[in-house]
């Protein structure tokens, strides 16, 4: 469970450079993100192309890559999010090495996500909330994030 991730971040701390620990960890926290925006895409009972373009669009987007590392980024979240018994490894990840704003950020691409098929289904504001609540984002920064996306949309 989460190994790639787990692997990425130990290896930042033994026998590496300090600039190969540092895109190291920067890539692990790409992953992270990039897992919960995943299990986004398999919260209700219908994967959609929009979602999967979404996912692709906003860490492309949101973490400056190439469509080839954009590519092995939502490649090995996949495979991530699918081994996952639950939230909490991801978000613990992302708790204790993301910034508020970078937490923010990623709320910010899960609501792109649930939105991107024009539909907002109960079991995707449900997860992103959850997921609010376990990066321990305010209720208020949750709302007007989801705000935002929504006016961005329209």
């Amino acid at each position: 469970m989460l190994t790639k991730i787990k692997l990425f971040f130990e290896a930042t701390v033994f026998n590496v450079s300090e600039t190969e620990s540092a895109a190291r960890h920067k890539h692990a926290k790409q992953i992270a993100a990039a897992s919960l925006l995943m299990e986004m895409v398999y919260a209700d009972a219908e994967v959609r192309e929009e979602e999967k373009q979404a996912v692709l669009k906003a860490i492309k987007t949101n973490f400056d890559l190439s469509d080839e590392e954009t590519g092995e980024i939502v490649l090995l979240a996949e495979e991530e999010a699918g081994q996952a018994v639950c939230l909490y490894d991801f978000t613990r990840l992302i708790n204790d090495n993301f910034t508020y704003q970078e937490k923010m950020q990623v709320l910010e691409m899960l609501w792109t996500v649930a939105l991107s098929d024009n539909e907002l289904e109960k079991n995707e504001e449900y997860l992103v909330r959850k997921i609010s609540d376990l990066l321990h984002v305010s209720h208020k920064d949750f709302i007007r994030t989801k705000l935002k996306v929504s006016e961005n949309r329209e």
